[in-house]
């Protein structure tokens, strides 16, 4: 590649004062060398702040923005707003990257003038399991079948942060401030806005699971929104594409079961009372035979028993989480 084009790396940074040298470094040591780093202190209360200016200070690619605490929505539009490169990468500031992670999705986007190239990756969970979610599978996908392989969730997943984008496919689009699972609806308008996909399974990026985070928290109110959000894509896909209409409801009825279960299995029942029976009935009503087949057998016992026995579903839930020793179940 005799010029290398400029990749915009966009960094939301608060509170990961442990972890971000370990981010920036892994940015700092990509082959890829013309980078613009844009890293966006959310008005962190640790030094994450001050890290990112050290950083802007001794590398001119990396630019330090610091503003008032607003969520990852609102420092990564900030970001987007202020980029120039010709490609965009999405990297969270408790995760690091190979370091040809960046020259990976390049080359393979440029091979197939592709507009979102994709890679596999690496999970660090928080007991110190690696996990690599990827082999040397390599796979274009174009037209119609980029929704149905994305809503599939299999060959690979909603993320923004192991994919490479054309940024001209933002266009008029931008991440919903003050919402988490933020990035699950917008990832769809990206994508259907997408001619070509190429995804090439090999592990480039280390995404490393935090303790707090909303996704392993335990549940909170606003993790309902990963349920509007699914609706809304639902109701996208019957309108765009009916033809994967039963793909979209299954992810829907995915999703609300995840939130019964995790409020059964954590005897919150009485705190959430509401948020509890209405994702209750969405499955009760959503869930049918038709739509076994998108279901692994694990999944499906559990929605049988959401529909036939909803009353001692909690008690199934607990005593899969006593047997997995608190885990999930």
């Amino acid at each position: 590649m005799l010029t290398q084009p400029l990749v915009s790396v966009i960094v939301p940074v608060y509170n990961v004062e442990h972890q971000l040298r370990r981010c920036l470094d892994s940015l700092r040591a990509q082959t890829h060398k013309n980078l613009e780093i844009w890293l966006i202190d959310d008005g962190s209360r640790d030094d994450s702040g001050r890290i990112c200016d050290e950083y802007a200070r001794v590398d001119e690619r990396f630019h330090a923005v610091h503003q008032r605490n607003g969520g990852p929505s609102e420092a990564r539009n900030t970001a987007m707003d202020q980029a120039t490169g010709e490609y965009w990468a999405f990297v969270d500031s408790d995760d690091f990257v190979e370091p040809d992670f960046i020259a990976f999705l390049l080359e393979n986007l440029l091979r197939e003038n592709a507009d979102i190239s994709i890679c596999g990756y690496t999970e660090m969970t928080r007991t110190g399991e690696v996990t690599q979610h990827g082999q040397d599978v390599r796979r274009v996908i174009r037209g119609r079948e980029i929704m149905k392989v994305l809503l599939e969730n299999v060959w690979f997943k909603d993320y923004f942060w192991n994919k490479l984008y054309r940024p001209g496919l933002f266009e008029g689009l931008r991440f919903i401030p003050g919402r988490i699972y933020e990035d699950v609806e917008l990832q769809y308008r990206v994508f259907q806005r997408a001619k070509t996909v190429v995804f090439h399974n090999l592990p480039k990026y280390c995404y490393v699971e935090t303790p707090n985070s909303i996704q392993h928290g335990g549940f909170r109110p606003p993790k309902l929104d990963a349920v509007l959000f699914c609706q809304n894509i639902r109701r996208r896909v019957e309108e765009n594409y009916p033809e994967y209409a039963d793909i979209a409801r299954a992810k829907e009825i995915r999703c609300a079961a995840g939130i019964v279960h995790e409020i059964a299995r954590s005897q919150s029942i009485p705190a959430f009372r509401r948020q509890y029976h209405e994702c209750l009935e969405l499955v009760q009503r959503e869930y049918g035979p038709a739509l076994k087949p998108y279901f692994d057998r694990t999944e499906r016992i559990k929605l049988a028993l959401m529909r036939r026995t909803p009353d001692l579903y909690p008690l199934a839930a607990r005593a899969v989480a006593f047997l997995k020793g608190g885990g999930a179940g």
